[in-house]
């Protein structure tokens, strides 16, 4: 998404962010880790997170079959390694077979707070748009907005 050309969007629509994805997944190697903390007790090393409180994701895909915009939790999608061969055994058991159950590389959990803390680079996604860099933590919970807290 932070890649995405902002002129080609307007032209192309969603043809954007397919073009900018093929890009990216020649530079899947270089993803950073970072650390998430799930209701302030889990700890997991991630290199991508997907957080969300609707079924659908990226338009009109199915991701989060379990997800209630409503409900308590947020429905969540930790990656904890990450490369083409992995993007593309997720995306064909994910979006074709219906198959949302986790393995070694990724998988899917609920919880009512995420804290993501690391001391890197990472770019932070907005609703389908680029949001920025450099953030220290994001939290996230039902009892409040999302807070970034930017250096």
């Amino acid at each position: 998404v932070e890649k995405v050309n902002l002129k080609l969007k307007k032209l192309t629509g969603k043809f954007a962010y397919i073009l900018s994805g093929i890009r990216t997944l020649s530079n899947l190697k270089t993803l950073t880790c970072f650390k998430v903390i799930l209701d302030n007790k889990r700890n997991i090393n991630s290199v991508s997170v997907i957080i969300n409180k609707t079924k659908k994701y990226a338009g009109n895909f199915l991701l989060f079959k379990d997800a209630n915009l409503f409900g308590e939790s947020f429905s969540v999608l930790i990656f904890r390694k990450l490369n083409l061969k992995i993007l593309i055994k997720f995306l064909f058991k994910i979006f074709i077979i219906k198959d949302f159950s986790d393995t070694n590389e990724y998988f899917f959990i609920k919880c009512k707070n995420i804290l993501i803390e690391t001391n890197n680079n990472l770019s932070i996604q907005l609703d389908g748009d680029f949001f920025g860099k450099n953030c220290n933590k994001i939290s996230i919970s039902n009892n409040d907005i999302i807070k970034l807290i930017v250096p």
